[in-house]
């Protein structure tokens, strides 16, 4: 687990464990599953939260039972595996797979289900934020703000107060205004 300052800084690493299961596709293959604990949060963005859209608010209760989810995005030897076909733009059998659809997506689960005798779905955007959360109140699980080194993220579209960070480490805070509140 990471955390960070408001700048995007990391300033603290916990290591920790899941429970987790293995599923195996086939040909040395696997597929790793996390175990989410049930429980409650409170979905959705706060009022005042930056770039927030319209659809996430008013925050509301929900409860959600434990369920199994990827640890990694499908990659393209895992969706051959279950599918015999690899759709990827971007070759590489430890990329992710690329350019489905949700019905691709879905036929996929419903694939992987017939395969493995257990049921599988994609996730409910519930049971996507509660996981994403990881049990934090903040926009992202490691705090307030993100950065392009602790996501695979579009650094040019600033978030937060690491914005400030940014414009000191860049230099371009000279030629740029900077009306961030501290």
């Amino acid at each position: 687990m990471v955390s960070v300052n408001n700048f995007g800084k990391i300033i603290n690493r916990t290591p920790g464990n899941a429970r987790q299961k293995i599923e195996d596709l086939g040909n040395g293959i696997k597929l790793e599953m996390v175990y989410i604990p049930g429980g409650s949060f409170l979905m959705g963005s706060l009022q005042n939260e930056e770039r927030k859209l319209n659809t996430e608010t008013p925050q509301h209760q929900v409860t959600l039972q434990p369920f199994y989810m990827s640890k990694y995005p499908i990659t393209q030897e895992q969706y051959f595996a279950v599918m015999g076909k690899n759709p990827a733009h971007f070759k590489g059998k430890n990329r992710p797979v690329e350019t489905v659809t949700w019905y691709n997506a879905t036929e996929f689960c419903q694939k992987l289900s017939e395969k493995t005798t257990r049921i599988y779905s994609l996730p409910s955007e519930s049971q996507w934020e509660y996981a994403c959360r990881a049990g934090t109140t903040t926009p992202f699980d490691f705090r307030k703000t993100i950065t392009s080194e602790l996501a695979n993220y579009n650094g040019n579209y600033i978030y937060g107060k690491a914005a400030v960070q940014y414009l000191l480490n860049s230099g371009q805070h000279q030629d740029k205004p900077c009306n961030y509140q501290f």
